[in-house]
């Protein structure tokens, strides 16, 4: 179902002259959703280490990389969403960022003040 939701909007964006000239298919070739268990664990409220217990092949780093992304991602659409006048786009995306911008992925900092004068 979501390989077909990417072929459609890779076809989509290919007859908008948006696209790349091969109708898609390099993007469709790289398409990988094996993040989004991890994802949607984080977003459902799992801790980070149950998260990173999910894909015992990742680098914890690289979630938080991903978690930042998505963070960055949902930033811009919120804005979009907001010029084109989409209020219930928007509150959607806002409720999406809330539950992904949390904890240890969105901290300032990995070390701590702790103990220091």
């Amino acid at each position: 179902a979501l390989g077909a939701a990417a072929a459609r909007g890779a076809a989509a964006l290919a007859d908008a002259r948006l696209g790349a000239p091969d109708g898609g298919a390099a993007y469709l070739a790289q398409f990988s959703p094996h993040l989004m268990p991890l994802v949607h664990a984080w977003a459902s409220g799992a801790d980070f280490a149950a998260v990173c217990r999910l894909d015992e092949g990742l680098f914890e780093g690289t979630i938080v990389r991903v978690l930042k992304r998505l963070g960055e991602l949902l930033t811009e659409l919120i804005g979009a969403a907001k010029v084109m006048g989409n209020d219930a786009l928007a509150a959607t995306l806002e409720k999406a960022q809330d539950a992904t911008h949390r904890d240890i992925a969105f901290s300032a900092s990995l070390y701590t003040l702790e103990g220091v004068a």
